[in-house]
């Protein structure tokens, strides 16, 4: 084999490597949902944009909601730094750092009366991301929107 058939041959495996990547990556994007994502005692309704603890109303920012909302469509799953910063900031995901999304996170616990030391819903996986963790290893209900 010469040459420039071996570099043809390594160009065409290397590109049918980056097909599979492609095609193995999640998109972090929430999906639509016509249901309420329930999370112990908290209520995810991505149709509304609302979001309840304990029954009552939590006022969130479009970024908490959108952040919260990801971690929602992926309970007990981590969801990685660079996923969330694509989500939330898009082609200027690269502008913003780890230390931009844990605060971001933070702001977020307290507005659901969550902490850092014993987080109940939101858990840091150090290097890693965050995921949204199910009560007492009960995993997540779904059920559909009232009034559908």
């Amino acid at each position: 084999m010469d040459k420039p058939e071996a570099l043809e041959r390594v160009s065409e495996a290397l590109e049918q490597a980056v097909r599979v990547l492609l095609e193995e990556t999640t998109d972090p994007t929430p999906k639509p949902s016509q249901a309420v994502v329930v999370v112990g005692d908290l209520e995810i309704d991505a149709p509304a944009w609302s979001v309840k603890r304990r029954g009552r109303e939590v006022s969130l920012s479009p970024t908490h909601f959108r952040l919260l909302l990801c971690l929602s469509e992926h309970v007990d799953q981590v969801v990685m730094y660079d996923d969330i910063a694509r989500l939330l900031w898009q082609d200027k995901a690269l502008l913003y750092s780890r230390e931009a999304i844990t605060n971001l996170v933070g702001k977020l616990r307290r507005r659901l009366g969550d902490g850092a030391i014993t987080p109940r819903y939101i858990v840091a996986v150090p290097g890693v991301g965050y995921r949204l963790q199910s009560v007492a290893g009960r995993g997540a209900r779904v059920r559909p929107r009232r009034g559908m």
